[in-house]
């Protein structure tokens, strides 16, 4: 529970991504919120406890692509939840 989020760099700027995982919720309608400053937001809840795969596709135009430059996206929950694993990727 709590804030948390990603940081990474981007060679060249893509259009449209989506953030792709998987998680272990432990108590049911767990909420997970994402941003990107005041740009951007989504969320999830997932009203069952145990695994859940999701997909979150976030619009272009909200990251840089300058290698000395961190991008962020913000990640809120209000209940404990485990990620599995995690992906960004983009569409070409």
């Amino acid at each position: 529970a709590g804030k948390g989020g990603l940081l990474f760099t981007l060679h060249r700027v893509p259009g449209k991504m989506s953030l792709q995982a998987e998680v272990r919720v432990q108590t049911a309608n767990t909420k997970l919120e994402f941003n990107v400053g005041e740009q951007w937001h989504d969320s999830i809840t997932f009203t069952q406890v145990g695994p859940h795969n999701f997909i979150v596709p976030i619009p272009s135009g909200l990251f840089i692509a300058d290698p000395l430059a961190a991008n962020s996206i913000s990640l809120r929950s209000n209940h404990p939840l485990r990620f599995q694993s995690m992906q960004l990727s983009h569409e070409e």
